[in-house]
């Protein structure tokens, strides 16, 4: 879904972030979908640990917006989705990258 920035020659690895504030969640079918989000760290894999939403539920037809997450994300890593309706929900993310 989205990498963070990683270290580069010109920024230190401790340096490289992504900020994410808002999230949408767009359900396109006529059905409630659910959606699980994770935090993973480079070179990970989405798993309890590093699950930040859980079986999140958007209504048919709607959108759900979740803003005021202050969500730090460590260099390189990523956020993925596990949808439990094939590409039922798309989702957007709001945020900054630092670098």
């Amino acid at each position: 879904m989205y990498r963070a920035p990683a270290a580069t020659s010109n920024v230190t690895g401790s340096s490289a972030t992504a900020y994410v504030k808002e999230l949408l969640f767009t359900n396109t079918t006529s059905n409630p979908a659910q959606i699980a989000l994770y935090l993973v760290p480079n070179g990970g894999v989405p798993s309890a640990s590093n699950q930040v939403l859980t079986y999140y539920q958007v209504k048919a037809n709607d959108i759900a917006v979740l803003n005021g997450l202050n969500l730090m994300m460590p260099p390189a890593s990523t956020l993925q989705s596990a949808q439990f309706v094939s590409n039922a929900i798309t989702v957007t993310a709001s945020g900054v990258e630092i670098q």
